[in-house]
């Protein structure tokens, strides 16, 4: 089974962000992967797989993934799928993020 761990970076717990990592995650375990939201670096060990889920602020990540990603130098992004580049201000287009990131979680991608 793919272990898969994904790594939010937004600071609030109550952003779009965390919305779509938890809906990457539950998707993910109802196709059978094995999928973990957590911010741990004991973690990524485990993975085999690994998710970012960041905001992009004034065109870069904040920088505690910054941070997170030199310490891990040897990740190197295979994949990258952006949803917005500024804040969803539509309800639709929030679920259409939301039902984008489902769909990877259960592909495992």
């Amino acid at each position: 089974m793919k272990k898969i761990l994904v790594i939010n970076g937004h600071p609030n717990m109550d952003s779009l962000c965390t919305q779509l990592a938890k809906n990457y995650v539950n998707a993910a375990a109802d196709a059978g992967l094995d999928a973990k939201l957590i911010n741990s670096q004991t973690q990524i060990k485990w993975a085999e797989h690994i998710v970012f889920v960041f905001p992009m602020w004034w065109g870069t990540v904040p920088g505690m993934m910054k941070r997170a990603v030199m310490e891990f130098s040897g990740i190197i992004p295979v994949t990258v799928t952006q949803f917005d580049t500024g804040k969803a201000k539509k309800p639709q287009t929030i679920q259409m993020f939301l039902k984008k990131a489902t769909e990877l979680g259960r592909a495992g991608l």
